[in-house]
């Protein structure tokens, strides 16, 4: 996909999430697979614009000095930075151990700029059914400042399962903070 149709993709659902409606109806941007130099800049410059904040899901290897002022930039408008895994390997042909390794690498990266520090207490992975499309289990449990904070993710992809479960034990850490 190149960066004038990412950013017509990204323009549309700018333009969804503007137009007043009733009921109110929230749209939700997310962007994967970051940080980078190029799109992602951009997009930024885009969100600034409309005051529209979004969710980047870093990987790890990705993250550098340079990267490290975009995801500087996103926290100040507002967005969320969010786990991608270290390599965005397949996590299904990893063990529990690879996992962990994938997903607390990156956190150390994240938590490095952004100054958040949550230590990873458990992550647990299973499979709910059986087959091509099986469905897997994430159990994240996160302490902050001695207190547990348990997230859960059920899905398809293994990636998508850990994303929710983790995400899901930092809203009840943030929303307590509140």
């Amino acid at each position: 996909m190149s960066v004038k149709q990412l950013m017509m993709i990204c323009l549309s659902a700018l333009a969804m999430a503007c137009a007043p409606k009733e009921p109110v109806k929230y749209l939700a941007l997310s962007f994967d697979d970051g940080p980078n130099l190029t799109t992602e800049s951009r997009m930024l410059e885009v969100l600034a614009k409309h005051d529209v904040p979004a969710t980047f899901f870093l990987i790890g290897k990705n993250i550098n000095e340079e990267t490290a002022e975009n995801m500087k930039r996103a926290l100040e408008l507002g967005c969320e930075i969010g786990n991608h895994s270290l390599t965005h390997s397949r996590m299904s042909q990893m063990d529990e151990e690879q996992v962990k390794t994938e997903i607390l690498a990156t956190s150390r990266m994240i938590e490095q700029i952004t100054g958040h520090h949550y230590e990873l207490d458990d992550f647990q992975i299973q499979a709910v059914t059986e087959g091509r499309e099986a469905m897997g289990e994430t159990i994240v449990r996160l302490r902050d400042d001695g207190r547990l904070y348990s997230g859960r993710g059920i899905s398809t992809d293994i990636i998508g399962s850990g994303i929710r479960a983790y995400v899901n034990a930092l809203n009840k850490i943030v929303y307590e903070e509140d």
